[in-house]
């Protein structure tokens, strides 16, 4: 079965607003003293760190969902992405975190990592950069200066 472009990036633009909607239930929950039993349990401080960090998440995965734009954002995601999958795999080496947290906590991030990066290859080339032009300078700012 082939999709045409408007239905992929529609299936994809629907999975960006469930990822974002798992942020914003993560950053609640990393705010709060209420945390569910399958998120790693944290310090007070983390725990308002991880709710920042989702909530950014949360909205590069929504305006995303909702103007359909998502290669200006793939950058800072894909950086925050990549550190928290690196360092999940580290903890989880050494013994320091659980399985079933790293997945609770940070799969629902790689999906939507990867759903922004395939909306950002469906968006049309920009091109190059094209230079500006320069305006004539009015008389007398040169003075003013």
């Amino acid at each position: 079965m082939r999709w045409s472009t408007n239905a992929r990036c529609r299936f994809v633009r629907i999975g960006l607003a469930l990822v974002g909607t798992i942020n914003i239930l993560l950053t609640a929950w990393f705010l709060s003293d209420a945390r569910p039993s399958f998120l790693e349990p944290v310090g007070e401080h983390a725990g308002r760190e991880l709710g920042a960090f989702s909530a950014m998440l949360a909205a590069a995965y929504l305006l995303s969902a909702l103007d359909g734009r998502a290669r200006a954002r793939l950058g800072p995601v894909s950086i925050g992405i990549g550190i928290l999958v690196v360092t999940a795999f580290t903890d989880l080496i050494s013994s320091q975190t659980h399985v079933l947290y790293e997945v609770a906590n940070h799969l629902p991030n790689v999906v939507g990592f990867a759903l922004l990066w395939s909306l950002a290859r469906s968006e049309p080339s920009m091109g190059a950069p094209r230079p500006t032009m320069r305006h004539e300078r009015d008389e007398g700012m040169e003075e003013a200066a």
